[in-house]
């Protein structure tokens, strides 16, 4: 394996046959690091963001608010909106 790939193990996520985590080579560009804690409120519209949704972090923006203690998080990569 060279300089730029490194092997993960996800905590979230299983293989196929749901025995044991799901283990892959990935890119270093691939590779995020631990998000900071944030307060829900600091947030405005149209932020940029990366969000845990699906068992994966995605890029996306915040297009709303729902029941105030919700955001609404559109995704560039499905087009879809979740809360």
């Amino acid at each position: 394996m060279g300089k730029e790939k490194f092997r993960v193990e996800y905590t979230t996520l299983l293989k196929e046959n749901q025995k044991g985590p799901l283990k892959e080579v990935v890119r270093a560009s691939e590779l995020r690091p631990v998000p900071p804690e944030i307060r829900v409120s600091s947030f405005n519209m149209l932020d940029k963001m990366d969000a845990y949704n699906l068992d994966g972090w995605w890029m996306g923006w915040v297009t709303g608010r729902k029941d105030g203690l919700k955001y609404i998080v559109h995704f560039e990569c499905s087009r879809d909106d979740y809360d």
